[in-house]
């Protein structure tokens, strides 16, 4: 839902910094979403641009569930 209102409002590319190989250790993937919607993201509906982060994907989740 929240890449249609990006979309649908003319957002012309998406910026961030832990995407689903960094989350899914931590129990937060939206694969199955996607696939269980069936919403292709390849080729992805506007640019999506992976950022350096200055921090650690354990500070932004957390400890990893089986640590």
């Amino acid at each position: 839902m929240c890449l249609s209102a990006l979309v649908m409002n003319g957002i012309q590319a998406v910026y961030y910094a832990f995407d689903n190989d960094d989350a899914a250790p931590f129990g937060y993937d939206s694969r199955a979403a996607y696939a269980a919607l069936r919403l292709p993201l390849c080729p992805p509906p506007l640019p999506l641009i992976k950022l350096a982060s200055p921090i650690a994907a354990d500070t932004l989740y957390g400890p990893l569930p089986h640590a």
